[in-house]
């Protein structure tokens, strides 16, 4: 975009500094005072090549306020200049505005958040000529030269909390991520900011170990977001069309939070029916449950029921509404039908912490429970939990064959980990003594980092079993692991390497997965040991099929 221009008849006027107020209304808040400097020292030698804007100030024929060319005048004064040169222009407090927004968008340095409240300004005058919200944000668009997209994003950056603003004006944290924070509420701000500034890796210096902070990549906090405090509203636990679970909210349908409904900051998030405001679902969820506790009591005639929850209760960290749990160390025990006591009251299920905790139940049953179980002669010591449905010989054979498809890719990646280690255990690298000194202190640091089921892991991984002296003995799976790379500390650091990286899935982090190196490194043939494991895996698939075929016959 081209500099502010000047009509050719204005002409430019020499204005003492000393008749000249700034204005209070210039987009730019904050000047860079080595940038001030040296604009100075360039105005000392050179003097000033583009004049400042001013207009008159009311009821006064020498005084002046500053349109734009804030820097100039700051830079002039440090620099001990007496005058300005200056263009003098009538203009209303819209016009100037206007002027000192285009200007400022067009010279460096204007920071997101003087943007905001500038783009904020003319959005709000053109809210005021009873325009809507899209007819405003085009106007403002057009007068600036920018995408409505982009009006409304920057606008947008004014919802930061405090602490949020102060990160992103000292870089601690960019523009990216100034914008994910923005389209949050205050107190989810809070907790994404502080899992931000919280990121930092340990490092060592010659004056000991120090705190580093990493700051996340913009895609990296997008997807905390989603994971952590967006949640979809496909699958919410309530009648998203209801407008009394949460009144002060309203419907989830027209509701400000759901993405589909401000495509403008949200056209990243493909699902439009995503919730933005974690408080309001809760909200909603535990509405949901007690009406559901309500409605439960009403049809069976009794007061009310217990909202029951099965698993540990620690684990309930959504706090969904919950009177009694249903697990080991609680005084809480399922009655069946035909074993109630003097203790039994009735209940409706809220929350289920994993799907082995209560076999037979799902949210919403209901059931009889007995709240002193401990001192229940009926119910002490009894299992509450539903009896596991027996599965049939054909449902265990799919089981099988389930399990074997799915751990085919970790089946390969352990042969191919496997055919790595062993290559490297058949190498004996000439090392100098004090290279094998080294090699070794490296190789034993990253035994010792390596977590113990990965030890186990690899031992089995290589036929190796530890010994066991005395009956009931734990077997020492980290000294298996030892002892097997004794003398080779070259190929202790490749298993040790691999071997963090063991399952599938783990390679999901930044850094990259050493194994594709490695195969290379060793001339594994990678293909023909993937076409061999599958193969196996193929072949005790046919085994369960031909067994549960020659069982279907007999029983014919």
């Amino acid at each position: 975009m081209a500099a502010q221009t000047f009509a050719a008849a204005e002409p430019v006027l020499r204005i003492p500094l000393a008749n000249i107020q700034l204005s209070k209304t210039n987009p730019r808040k904050v000047v860079d005072p080595k940038a001030l400097a040296d604009l100075a020292s360039d105005i000392k030698h050179r003097g000033i090549q583009e004049p400042i804007l001013v207009r008159p100030l009311h009821g006064s024929s020498d005084k002046f306020e500053l349109v734009f060319g804030e820097r100039r005048y700051l830079a002039s004064e440090k620099a001990r200049q007496e005058t300005v040169p200056s263009i003098v222009r009538e203009l209303s407090d819209d016009e100037a505005f206007q002027i000192q927004v285009t200007e400022n968008l067009q010279r460096e340095n204007l920071h997101p958040l003087e943007e905001a409240d500038a783009f904020a300004r003319l959005y709000e005058k053109a809210v005021q000529e009873k325009k809507g919200h899209d007819a405003a944000l085009k106007l403002v668009a057009g007068q600036i030269g920018k995408k409505p997209d982009l009006v409304a994003q920057r606008m947008k950056l004014r919802d930061l909390i405090e602490p949020a603003k102060a990160a992103f004006l000292k870089a601690k944290i960019l523009l990216g991520h100034a914008f994910e924070l923005a389209r949050l509420r205050e107190d989810e701000q809070e907790k994404a900011l502080a899992w931000m500034l919280e990121r930092g890796k340990d490092i060592q210096t010659p004056n000991g170990w120090k705190r580093l902070r990493i700051m996340p990549g913009v895609p990296e906090l997008r997807l905390w977001i989603q994971e952590h405090l967006f949640l979809d509203l496909t699958r919410a636990p309530f009648d998203t069309a209801d407008v009394n679970l949460n009144p002060g909210m309203g419907s989830c349908l027209n509701c400000q939070f759901r993405t589909g409904n401000q495509p403008a900051l949200f056209k990243d998030i493909s699902q439009e029916s995503t919730c933005t405001a974690p408080g309001c679902w809760t909200t909603k969820r535990d509405a949901t449950l007690v009406n559901l506790a309500s409605t439960t009591a009403k049809e069976l005639g009794v007061e009310s029921v217990l909202k029951v929850g099965f698993g540990y209760p620690g684990g309930n960290t959504s706090k969904v509404p919950v009177d009694a749990y249903i697990d080991h160390g609680t005084g809480a025990r399922i009655a069946k039908k035909g074993s109630e006591c003097a203790h039994t009251k009735p209940g409706v299920v809220t929350w289920i912490r994993f799907a082995s905790d209560a076999p037979g139940h799902k949210v919403g049953d209901r059931v009889d429970v007995c709240t002193k179980a401990n001192e229940c002669a009926v119910h002490n010591k009894v299992d509450s939990r539903s009896e596991r449905p027996r599965k049939s010989f054909e449902a265990m054979a799919d089981t099988r064959i389930a399990n074997l498809r799915e751990s085919c890719p970790q089946r390969v990646r352990s042969a191919l980990i496997r055919a790595i280690i062993e290559s490297a255990m058949k190498e004996l690298p000439k090392l100098s003594p004090s290279d094998k000194v080294r090699f070794d202190l490296m190789a034993k640091q990253m035994h010792c980092d390596l977590y113990f089921d990965r030890h186990r892991d690899v031992c089995k991984l290589m036929g190796v079993e530890p010994a066991v002296d005395k009956p009931g003995q734990s077997k020492d799976w980290r000294g298996a692991s030892s002892l097997m790379f004794d003398g080779n500390p070259v190929a202790m650091m490749v298993a040790m390497t691999l071997m963090h990286r063991y399952h599938v899935g783990s390679f999901g982090r930044p850094d990259p997965d050493p194994l594709k190196p490695l195969l290379s490194i060793y001339k594994i043939d990678a293909n023909g040991i993937t076409k061999r494991t599958k193969a196996d895996v193929d072949l005790k698939i046919a085994e369960i099929r031909t067994s549960l075929k020659k069982r279907k016959a007999r029983a014919a």
